[in-house]
């Protein structure tokens, strides 16, 4: 039995004990069912608190690694059951981590750069610690697989709609510039539809190249584009 199990006998004791007394004055209980009554209450209670600070303290830590060295990936789609597409793209995520991955609300957004009256989008980002043999060149493999699945076929019009839209944002500090992958992405800094969501797991992160925080970018950007919250996180 280590230091803070005995700390939480000895507050559940202490707290079973006032509610026992409690009980007893109270409610006519006899002293000892007033206790066992009280003591099972705050049994529970303290096990839902511990339980609490521990999921908090695990995100906490999650965060801080993904932070360090982890990978952020915005996703996108107007083409479709455009919802559930994006919220089963975010479950298959889970494979390319050991930890937990991080996930932002689901926005709706207006179309940038787009054939005329193309559908909004539904944006999300996500953010996660990638398997120790990944590289951004696998990843982005990886991510181009993904989206064949949701079946997207090879565009013949720039910008069209479609189903899924995998961008591969920044993969910890890593630098690219190849005509297959630029790193971190060129324009995530320009895009309200990337830094709202991406706001949301991760407003302190600096991506490589800039000088200042996500949210610090997002403030200053023009309300050109609409984005429409609608969703909790995912």
């Amino acid at each position: 039995m280590n230091f803070y199990e005995l700390i939480f006998i000895s507050i559940c004791l202490t707290v079973g004990i006032c509610l026992g007394g409690f009980f007893s004055r109270s409610y006519g209980f006899p002293g000892f069912i007033g206790g066992f009554l009280a003591a099972f209450i705050s049994l529970f209670a303290l096990l839902g608190l511990a339980n609490l600070i521990s999921g908090i303290a695990h995100s906490r830590k999650i965060k801080k690694q993904v932070q360090k060295m982890g990978v952020f990936v915005a996703l996108g789609s107007n083409l479709g059951d455009s919802q559930k597409i994006i919220l089963d793209a975010v479950r298959r995520f889970q494979k390319y981590s050991h930890s937990s991955i991080l996930k932002s609300s689901l926005w709706q957004t207006s179309p940038v750069d787009c054939p005329p009256d193309s559908p909004k989008f539904v944006n999300a980002v996500v953010g996660f610690v990638p398997r120790k043999s990944e590289t951004p060149e696998s990843l982005l493999e990886k991510l181009r697989e993904l989206e064949k699945e949701f079946g997207r076929a090879p565009k013949t019009i720039l910008n069209e709609p479609r189903p899924l839209d995998l961008d591969l944002i920044a993969f910890g500090n890593e630098i690219r510039n190849s005509p297959e992958l630029i790193l971190p992405h060129p324009r995530a800094h320009l895009r309200r539809f990337v830094l709202q969501p991406l706001s949301e797991i991760e407003p302190d992160l600096v991506l490589p190249g800039q000088t200042k925080s996500v949210l610090d970018i997002l403030c200053d950007l023009p309300e050109a584009e609409a984005v429409v919250w609608l969703s909790s996180p995912i």
